[in-house]
């Protein structure tokens, strides 16, 4: 288990299920009512199940399915369901570890994977990945679980991606709150002439089943492969934002404003934690950086900002981590747009959390450059940490700051 989550996991329980989770990591019944529907329905009946977005995932070893697949979006929900699946972690059983592997910008991005794990003596495989990934273990699965949040235009990309990979024959489950727009999506996917069973009403959520046929229907899907022309203060750059990556088709007030306020960083080692779609590295390269490296804990993220970084082979790299897990190096800047929100929920607190992963690789005389809500209190979590924060700029509800190590007292 990777150093930042390990120290973020707690022993959690709730009506005999017993698991290590975190405010930072799905797959909490206490939090997550369509989840608690499903664990008081009993998980569907396989003998190879396939679960997508359900988090921490402890719940699925109480299935008795001969084998399972658990794909995660996100590299921490990985990690947490490697732990409570009790997946041995040793080099013989991982694969492109999120600890120990990171993607050039030319690179092709493989799901990351771990396997060999024990659901009541039977195999456990662990992957993370993205909606535009082929994932051919899905071709083996009898039955999948779809937890759906929600942006509902990624749900349709995650349906439209398990159901052109299922065999005939395959069983769909799809859930979600309704505050998610589970009961329109329900409706969306009835009116494709898709054979729809309601499955479970409860708990403010709806579960509904559907069969995989040999016809083939069409969903009226996004535009998965977005090219977005987006102006920065460095330039227009052609950028590809798919659906499901932050501020997908745009560049956000926030972002923007960091932009405008980078400092010096020709010929800088630079970190874009939380890269999204690689915006800010992008940014960086074009002033001049001597080498960014550009990370971000969801697998599509990391495909999108490969992508847009590729025309920087020998300057740029990208890589899936949680937080600072994996990450190798200093860095003389570290450049951020950091989350506080994890759906619905408020992680107030989470910046810490964020500043303590930007120490471990902050070079000597080397500073942070954030953006971030202007109610966050960036400046008292700078000042627990011994960090000087200075106040940039502030505008439109946002701050961008300045965090450097105070001097040492003599």
């Amino acid at each position: 288990m990777s150093a930042n989550l390990a120290s973020l996991l707690k022993p959690q329980s709730w009506k005999g299920h017993r698991w290590l989770g975190s405010d930072l990591v799905q797959g909490d019944p206490r939090f997550d009512c369509a989840l608690e529907l499903l664990l008081k329905q009993g998980l569907p009946a396989s003998q190879h199940l396939g679960a997508v977005h359900l988090g921490c995932g402890a719940w699925l070893g109480s299935s008795s399915a001969d084998r399972i697949l658990a794909i995660h979006p996100f590299a921490e929900e990985h990690e947490a369901f490697v732990c409570n699946a009790g997946i041995v972690e040793s080099s013989s059983h991982m694969r492109g570890s999120p600890q120990t592997v990171a993607y050039s910008s030319t690179g092709s991005i493989d799901p990351r994977k771990c396997e060999d794990g024990r659901n009541n003596g039977n195999p456990v495989v662990s992957l993370v990945a993205s909606p535009l990934d082929n994932l051919s273990e899905l071709a083996q699965c009898d039955t999948v679980i779809l937890r759906i949040f929600r942006d509902m235009d990624l749900n349709w990309m995650w349906i439209d991606s398990l159901w052109r990979q299922m065999a005939v024959g395959a069983r769909l489950h799809v859930f979600g709150a309704k505050d998610d727009g589970i009961h329109s999506l329900e409706k969306r996917v009835a009116s494709l002439g898709i054979a729809v069973e309601p499955e479970a009403v409860g708990c403010h959520s709806r579960w509904f089943t559907m069969e995989k046929t040999a016809s083939k229907p069409s969903f009226p899907l996004p535009p998965a492969q977005q090219q977005v022309l987006v102006a920065t203060p460095q330039g227009k750059f052609d950028l590809w934002i798919p659906e499901g990556v932050f501020s997908a088709g745009r560049l956000d007030i926030g972002t923007a404003l960091l932009l405008e306020n980078l400092g010096e960083v020709a010929e800088k080692r630079i970190w874009d934690l939380g890269c999204g779609a690689g915006i800010i590295a992008r940014s960086a390269l074009e002033l001049g950086a001597a080498r960014v490296f550009a990370s971000d804990h969801s697998a599509l993220a990391v495909k999108s900002s490969v992508h847009n970084l590729a025309a920087f082979p020998e300057r740029a790299q990208v890589g899936l981590h949680f937080l600072g897990d994996g990450v190798q190096g200093d860095f003389d800047l570290i450049l951020s747009n950091p989350p506080f929100h994890l759906e619905s929920r408020e992680l107030r607190n989470f910046g810490k959390v964020w500043l303590v992963a930007c120490l471990e690789h902050l070079a000597q005389g080397g500073e942070i450059r954030l953006v971030c809500n202007g109610f966050l209190p960036y400046a008292q979590f700078a000042q627990d940490l011994g960090l000087q924060a200075e106040t940039l700029i502030e505008r439109a509800g946002f701050k961008v700051w300045k965090l450097t190590r105070m001097a040492r007292k003599v």
